[in-house]
């Protein structure tokens, strides 16, 4: 009779895991790794963002940096020698738009234009300042990604 209460007891030892225990844990994972991935491709998209910004906003530089350089030892204060010396840097010349000459140069290897916009002064005044204007868009999505703006002396003091 005690050999046989022995193997009851065993046959009612509930020390393993159930059926519903084992579903909830998966179920508790998944939401864990699904919030995980989540996080994850968040990061990705944020990543490729501020590298385009940061990339866009260095070709502005560059071109800003040489306007500039272009612009500094320069005996240039007529519009016509200032057009001429921008083509140079293969800028190619659009149109008037208001007050400001436009040029455009196309980037093939960075999927891109600059749209290069100067405004002379008016000559009773500041007769050497150019206000320019770069920016650059995108040339699939023609949207403008960066822009920089900065008045550029141009000819003597």
């Amino acid at each position: 009779m005690i050999i046989l209460k022995i193997k009851h007891y065993k046959l009612l030892n509930n020390s393993g895991f159930s059926l519903i225990e084992v579903i909830a844990s998966i179920v508790i994972i998944t939401i864990i790794l699904l919030s995980f991935f989540t996080l994850l491709i968040s990061s990705s998209k944020t990543i490729q963002t501020s590298e385009s910004i940061v990339n866009y906003t260095y070709l502005a530089q560059t071109e800003m940096e040489n306007i500039y350089e272009i612009s500094s030892p320069s005996k240039l204060n007529k519009l016509e020698e200032i057009k001429n010396t921008i083509s140079s840097l293969g800028y190619a010349y659009t149109e008037e738009k208001g007050s400001y000459t436009l040029f455009q140069k196309n980037i093939a290897d960075k999927n891109a234009y600059i749209l290069l916009k100067i405004k002379m002064h008016n000559p009773s005044e500041f007769s050497n300042l150019t206000n320019v204007i770069i920016e650059v868009y995108d040339k699939e999505k023609k949207t403008l990604k960066s822009q920089m703006e900065n008045i550029v002396s141009w000819g003597e003091m």
